[in-house]
Protein backbone atom coordinates (compact mmCIF):
# COMPACT_ATOMS: atom_id res chain seq x y z
CA UNK A 1 0.00 0.00 0.00
CA UNK A 2 1.50 3.19 -0.91
CA UNK A 3 1.34 6.57 1.39
CA UNK A 4 1.12 8.42 -1.47
CA UNK A 5 -1.46 11.28 -0.90
CA UNK A 6 -5.42 9.80 -1.83
CA UNK A 7 -4.03 5.95 -2.00
CA UNK A 8 -4.95 5.13 1.47
CA UNK A 9 -7.07 1.81 0.49
CA UNK A 10 -5.34 -1.31 0.92
CA UNK A 11 -5.30 -3.21 -2.32
CA UNK A 12 -5.78 -7.15 -2.58
CA UNK A 13 -5.08 -9.82 0.22
CA UNK A 14 -1.60 -9.79 2.32
CA UNK A 15 1.47 -10.47 0.58
CA UNK A 16 1.98 -13.82 2.86
CA UNK A 17 -0.77 -15.74 4.61
CA UNK A 18 0.17 -18.41 7.14
CA UNK A 19 -0.62 -21.82 6.22
CA UNK A 20 -0.08 -23.43 9.95
CA UNK A 21 0.75 -21.75 13.35
CA UNK A 22 3.91 -21.35 14.79
CA UNK A 23 5.45 -23.48 16.71
CA UNK A 24 8.85 -23.24 18.80
CA UNK A 25 10.20 -26.43 18.11
CA UNK A 26 9.97 -26.29 14.11
CA UNK A 27 13.56 -26.17 13.50
CA UNK A 28 14.87 -27.02 16.97
CA UNK A 29 14.57 -30.11 19.04
CA UNK A 30 17.02 -29.25 22.46
CA UNK A 31 16.49 -30.51 25.35
CA UNK A 32 16.48 -26.84 27.20
CA UNK A 33 13.09 -26.10 24.53
CA UNK A 34 11.59 -29.17 26.09
CA UNK A 35 11.72 -28.71 29.66
CA UNK A 36 10.60 -25.19 28.39
CA UNK A 37 7.35 -26.41 26.71
CA UNK A 38 6.73 -28.93 29.81
CA UNK A 39 7.16 -26.60 32.33
CA UNK A 40 4.33 -25.76 35.20
CA UNK A 41 3.69 -21.85 35.55
CA UNK A 42 2.88 -22.10 39.63
CA UNK A 43 2.61 -19.63 41.83
CA UNK A 44 1.46 -17.16 39.31
CA UNK A 45 -1.59 -15.69 38.71
CA UNK A 46 -3.30 -16.11 35.35
CA UNK A 47 -2.46 -12.40 33.93
CA UNK A 48 1.50 -13.50 34.57
CA UNK A 49 1.05 -17.32 33.53
CA UNK A 50 -0.15 -16.14 30.11
CA UNK A 51 1.97 -13.69 29.67
CA UNK A 52 4.99 -15.91 30.29
CA UNK A 53 3.58 -18.94 28.31
CA UNK A 54 3.48 -16.16 25.11
CA UNK A 55 7.10 -15.91 25.48
CA UNK A 56 7.87 -19.56 25.82
CA UNK A 57 5.61 -20.18 23.08
CA UNK A 58 7.44 -17.40 20.55
CA UNK A 59 10.85 -18.37 21.74
CA UNK A 60 10.81 -15.01 23.61
CA UNK A 61 11.54 -16.60 26.83
CA UNK A 62 15.36 -16.28 28.43
CA UNK A 63 16.25 -18.55 31.67
CA UNK A 64 17.92 -17.07 34.26
CA UNK A 65 21.84 -17.74 34.34
CA UNK A 66 22.32 -16.93 37.79
CA UNK A 67 19.79 -16.97 40.87
CA UNK A 68 18.52 -13.49 41.83
CA UNK A 69 16.87 -12.36 45.31
CA UNK A 70 13.95 -12.28 46.69
CA UNK A 71 12.29 -9.13 47.03
CA UNK A 72 10.12 -10.62 50.32
CA UNK A 73 12.68 -12.33 52.21
CA UNK A 74 15.88 -10.96 50.84
CA UNK A 75 18.48 -13.14 52.51
CA UNK A 76 19.55 -15.31 49.46
CA UNK A 77 19.49 -15.58 46.24
CA UNK A 78 16.49 -18.37 45.84
CA UNK A 79 14.68 -17.01 42.54
CA UNK A 80 15.84 -19.58 39.83
CA UNK A 81 13.00 -18.63 37.44
CA UNK A 82 13.25 -16.20 34.96
CA UNK A 83 10.88 -13.01 35.50
CA UNK A 84 9.91 -13.84 38.94
CA UNK A 85 10.69 -11.48 41.58
CA UNK A 86 9.70 -13.85 44.63
CA UNK A 87 10.84 -16.93 45.24
CA UNK A 88 8.65 -19.63 45.58
CA UNK A 89 8.52 -20.60 49.17
CA UNK A 90 7.59 -16.72 50.25
CA UNK A 91 4.80 -16.55 47.39
CA UNK A 92 3.38 -19.63 48.84
CA UNK A 93 3.46 -18.67 52.03
CA UNK A 94 1.72 -14.97 51.49
CA UNK A 95 -0.40 -16.17 48.32
CA UNK A 96 1.02 -13.73 45.98
CA UNK A 97 2.15 -13.78 42.21
CA UNK A 98 5.79 -14.69 41.76
CA UNK A 99 5.70 -12.37 39.40
CA UNK A 100 4.30 -9.70 39.87
CA UNK A 101 4.19 -9.32 43.47
CA UNK A 102 -0.12 -8.50 43.83
CA UNK A 103 -2.60 -10.48 45.45
CA UNK A 104 -5.03 -12.00 43.65
CA UNK A 105 -7.24 -14.92 44.76
CA UNK A 106 -6.80 -17.27 42.36
CA UNK A 107 -3.01 -18.27 42.12
CA UNK A 108 -2.26 -21.50 40.86
CA UNK A 109 -0.37 -23.19 43.62
CA UNK A 110 2.36 -25.85 42.52
CA UNK A 111 2.78 -29.28 44.21
CA UNK A 112 6.00 -30.82 45.38
CA UNK A 113 9.08 -29.91 43.83
CA UNK A 114 10.82 -32.82 42.18
CA UNK A 115 13.15 -33.80 45.03
CA UNK A 116 10.26 -33.71 47.20
CA UNK A 117 7.94 -35.79 44.47
CA UNK A 118 10.89 -38.37 44.41
CA UNK A 119 11.11 -38.17 48.16
CA UNK A 120 7.22 -39.39 48.24
CA UNK A 121 7.45 -41.84 45.52
CA UNK A 122 10.63 -43.82 47.58
CA UNK A 123 8.71 -43.67 50.22
CA UNK A 124 5.43 -44.93 48.73
CA UNK A 125 7.39 -48.02 47.05
CA UNK A 126 9.05 -48.64 50.27
CA UNK A 127 5.55 -49.02 51.62
CA UNK A 128 4.16 -50.54 48.37
CA UNK A 129 6.72 -53.44 49.41
CA UNK A 130 6.17 -54.09 53.32
CA UNK A 131 2.70 -55.05 52.21
CA UNK A 132 1.71 -58.58 52.00
CA UNK A 133 1.58 -60.11 48.40
CA UNK A 134 -2.39 -60.24 48.48
CA UNK A 135 -2.57 -57.02 49.51
CA UNK A 136 -0.16 -55.41 47.19
CA UNK A 137 -1.82 -57.13 44.18
CA UNK A 138 -5.16 -56.19 45.38
CA UNK A 139 -3.84 -52.66 45.62
CA UNK A 140 -1.84 -53.03 42.10
CA UNK A 141 -5.25 -54.40 40.30
CA UNK A 142 -7.60 -51.45 41.81
CA UNK A 143 -5.07 -48.81 40.71
CA UNK A 144 -4.84 -50.28 37.07
CA UNK A 145 -8.97 -50.50 37.07
CA UNK A 146 -8.80 -46.62 38.17
CA UNK A 147 -10.80 -47.70 41.32
CA UNK A 148 -8.96 -46.22 43.84
CA UNK A 149 -10.77 -44.14 46.77
CA UNK A 150 -10.05 -43.18 49.87
CA UNK A 151 -12.64 -45.36 50.96
CA UNK A 152 -10.69 -48.36 49.01
CA UNK A 153 -7.26 -47.93 50.19
CA UNK A 154 -8.54 -47.76 54.13
CA UNK A 155 -9.89 -50.84 53.42
CA UNK A 156 -7.30 -52.66 52.34
CA UNK A 157 -5.01 -51.06 55.01
CA UNK A 158 -7.91 -52.70 57.02
CA UNK A 159 -7.66 -55.93 55.63
CA UNK A 160 -7.20 -58.76 58.34
CA UNK A 161 -5.47 -61.68 56.14
CA UNK A 162 -6.23 -64.25 58.50
CA UNK A 163 -7.58 -67.82 57.41
CA UNK A 164 -10.62 -66.42 56.19
CA UNK A 165 -8.77 -64.27 54.05
CA UNK A 166 -10.54 -65.11 50.81
CA UNK A 167 -13.79 -64.23 52.05
CA UNK A 168 -12.44 -60.81 53.35
CA UNK A 169 -11.32 -60.14 49.95
CA UNK A 170 -14.43 -61.35 48.38
CA UNK A 171 -16.31 -58.98 50.06
CA UNK A 172 -14.00 -56.55 49.58
CA UNK A 173 -14.91 -56.51 45.77
CA UNK A 174 -18.43 -56.73 46.53
CA UNK A 175 -18.25 -53.58 48.41
CA UNK A 176 -16.37 -52.06 45.56
CA UNK A 177 -19.30 -53.24 42.99
CA UNK A 178 -22.24 -51.62 45.14
CA UNK A 179 -19.41 -48.09 45.67
CA UNK A 180 -19.48 -48.27 41.79
CA UNK A 181 -23.36 -49.00 41.24
CA UNK A 182 -24.57 -46.04 43.87
CA UNK A 183 -21.50 -43.98 41.63
CA UNK A 184 -24.04 -44.44 38.62
CA UNK A 185 -27.23 -44.21 40.17
CA UNK A 186 -26.46 -40.39 41.12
Amino acid sequence: MSTARGNSKKSGPPKHQNKSAYRNDMHSKSKQLAALNNMKMTELCPRCAEVIEWKIKFKKYKALTTAKKCTKCLIQKTVKRAYHIICDSCARKDSVCAKCGEKTGNIEQGGPSTSEQQALDEEFQAELRMLPERKRRTYLRLQAQGKLTGEAIAKIKDLDLTDDSEDKIEDFEDSEEDIENEDQDT
